[in-house]
């Protein structure tokens, strides 16, 4: 968690590796987006179905959906301050609700196969 609190930015991939069932690939997600906005950083994902149920895009992360198109999307948060302090603190509060939420870690638990 250190060291992700000394970036600003952490880009990441919806790519997974392994077998998830149905509905859990977005459980999946928000628990490896989760520590990211934890620590404070910028969140650079990918933007996927189903996410939205949990985080939003331009509110809580920076969503992309081409690798082409990241220059262009991240842009407004190298550049501005203000923009980058309100999406980490968005972000944090939400993050901050979710794992605190029993929806949350019932999510996790029934992607992890628990009872």
């Amino acid at each position: 968690m250190d060291l992700l609190a000394n970036c600003e930015f952490n880009f990441t991939t919806a790519e997974h590796k392994g077998p998830l069932l149905e509905g859990q690939r977005a459980v999946h997600l928000v628990y490896r987006y989760t520590e990211a906005l934890a620590a404070g950083t910028i969140l650079v994902a990918q933007t996927i179905p189903g996410m939205q149920k949990f985080l939003r895009e331009g509110e809580h992360f920076v969503g992309y959906s081409r690798v082409e198109n990241l220059a262009e999307e991240i842009r407004p948060y190298i550049e501005d301050k203000e923009l980058r302090e309100r999406i980490t603190d968005q972000a944090r509060a939400r993050i901050s609700e979710i794992v605190n939420s029993k929806f949350f870690w019932s999510s996790v638990d029934l992607a992890l196969g628990k009872d």
